[in-house]
């Protein structure tokens, strides 16, 4: 039995990473976001002024990693969480009390830079990015070896009560 156990728990971990994107990468992140927010922008057919700096904040961080992970493991790439929640639930479910909250999700970028750029290019995520009314961010991926997508990402958007 116990040999079972092991071998299902090994062979699940195997199937999907759980990846908290490093504290390197997290900077990566911030540093691109707030570069592209430092300028105006067009989202689609949207501009947006430049807004001011985000900062990291770990119960986003948190909140995303938990969703890249569920996404991962069930390759699929979603706002909706398996049990129905919503990105503000998930949010809420960490501890953070927010005013404002949104939520980027991504799937097969290998970099940071990468998904960035493609958040930048769909203008629903770009409105993300640039809404001054967001000032902290949490960002995560999760990797499945299995699926064609192979990292799944989240960035988690949002303003304290």
């Amino acid at each position: 039995m116990r040999f079972c156990l092991r071998l299902l728990l090994t062979v699940s971990l195997s199937l999907v990473a759980l990846v908290h994107v490093s504290a390197q990468t997290d900077v990566r992140a911030l540093t691109l976001i707030n570069d592209a927010r430092s300028h105006p922008r067009r989202c689609g057919a949207q501009t947006f002024p430049a807004a001011r700096r985000l900062t990291l904040n770990s119960k986003l961080a948190r909140a995303a990693l938990l969703h890249s992970r569920e996404m991962a493991e069930h390759a699929s790439m979603t706002h909706e969480g398996r049990d129905g929640s919503t990105p503000a639930q998930r949010v809420t479910r960490e501890g953070y009390q927010w005013s404002a909250v949104a939520e980027n999700v991504a799937a097969g970028q290998k970099t940071i830079e990468d998904v960035v750029a493609s958040w930048l290019m769909s203008s629903g995520h770009c409105a993300n990015i640039m809404s001054g009314q967001y000032t902290e961010m949490g960002i995560a991926s999760a990797v499945n070896e299995k699926d064609r997508y192979g990292v799944y990402w989240t960035l988690s958007l949002a303003a304290p009560r």
